[in-house]
């Protein structure tokens, strides 16, 4: 039985050096952009910029809530009334003003109540030169139903330190490098001060947390992905050619998918982030099928 075959196939055979010149050079150009790849998992990349969602969440919610919403919080697991837990806390929250991203920090430290004193009411720090007094103020700011829980627990055995960050809107770097910032500050006062035990936590906090874990279970299961398809191409195959060229085909498709992200300057974010192992395993199976109708097909014709 006679098979036609279309003229353009022909043509691809014939100029096929043609086309493989110009699949390398498209390769290694798009393969030069997609070392540029960036990462961005920040949740604020979710919704399009034209989303009508995003922009309200943007112009109305950011405006009204968001903009002094973005706190971290540093707990010290130390009695408030001791001397050492009141100096690491000094410490830090001098440590924190320094650094540039923190618009304000707020403690015991800079914290001051309204006592009438001699009949006249007077601003009164929570901490003060005087031990007595400031015990006296910590137990009080521990039972006021207003501030108990928020610079000191109701025991007064964890005072706290609430760091307001900007809003990096969409910006992970910043994010990570304000919260790395802050880890920094930390284990410097942390080493003079053994015996304490430091807490950060926060949206910022769990968010550079949860997108340090997206980006190593990139690095982590990528290789074993390809590796593990490999190993599977080779039982399929039992030839180096099983396994190479479905690689290659998929190898190109997906440097040619991140250049193009590149140039249209969209990062891996945390929706599009599973994209390469995606297009490893989408790639992989119709270059597989591909590959062994061409071996049936070069069987057939050789045995007629």
């Amino acid at each position: 039985m006679s098979v036609k075959i279309p003229h353009w196939a022909f043509v691809i055979v014939k100029l096929r050096w043609l086309f493989l010149l110009l699949a390398l050079v498209t390769t290694l150009s798009l393969g030069f952009f997609a070392t540029k790849l960036a990462f961005n998992f920040s949740p604020d990349n979710i919704y399009l910029s034209s989303d009508p969602a995003y922009k309200f969440y943007v112009d109305k919610f950011m405006h009204e809530f968001g903009e002094r919403a973005n706190l971290c919080i540093v707990a010290i697991d130390g009695n408030a009334k001791n001397v050492k837990t009141q100096k690491a806390l000094r410490e830090l929250h001098e440590e924190f003003e320094k650094v540039p991203d923190v618009q304000a920090v707020r403690s015991i430290v800079n914290t001051s109540i309204y006592k009438q004193i001699d009949g006249i009411m007077q601003m009164v720090p929570v901490l003060s030169d005087n031990k007595q007094d400031t015990d006296r103020m910590i137990d009080w700011v521990s039972q006021d139903k207003v501030m108990q829980n928020l610079f000191v627990s109701t025991k007064g055995d964890t005072p706290t330190l609430l760091v307001l960050l900007p809003r990096h809107l969409g910006d992970q770097e910043a994010t990570d490098k304000v919260v790395l910032d802050l880890n920094n500050a930390i284990n410097k006062v942390a080493v003079k001060f053994p015996l304490l035990k430091f807490y950060l936590a926060g949206a910022p906090v769990l968010q550079q947390d949860a997108i340090s874990t997206l980006k190593a279970d990139q690095l982590l299961f990528i290789p074993l992905v390809a590796l593990l398809m490999a190993f599977l191409l080779w039982l399929s195959f039992h030839s180096w050619r099983g396994v190479i060229l479905p690689f290659l085909a998929t190898g190109t498709a997906t440097v040619w998918t991140l250049g193009w992200l590149v140039l249209r300057g969209h990062p891996l974010d945390i929706v599009n982030n599973k994209l390469i192992v995606l297009l490893m395993v989408i790639g992989t199976s119709c270059a597989v099928q591909l590959l062994a109708r061409f071996q049936d097909e070069l069987a057939w014709s050789r045995k007629n």
